[in-house]
């Protein structure tokens, strides 16, 4: 994990802070060995896909910030 420079915290984080757990539920009650029930994994998924979309977005954001370093530093 990447640190800023300036204050030693993390450049990246996420909004779910849970996500083991919800890994583990995903095994355990929606597996190959269960029968999932739409009702409960389609909220698990959406709520993965908005952390993705989440990610993505810091991603863009920490890429412009190196691009606007490099120009600086020039």
């Amino acid at each position: 994990m990447s640190l800023c420079s300036n204050c030693n915290g993390s450049l990246f984080s996420f909004r779910i802070q849970d996500s083991p757990l919800i890994l583990e539920k995903l095994r355990w009650e929606s597996g190959p060995a269960s029968t999932p029930n739409p009702e409960e994994v389609i909220p698990i998924l959406q709520q993965a896909q908005r952390e993705l979309e989440y990610c993505e977005k810091q991603i863009k954001t920490l890429e412009s910030r190196r691009e606007s370093l490099r120009v600086y530093a020039g």
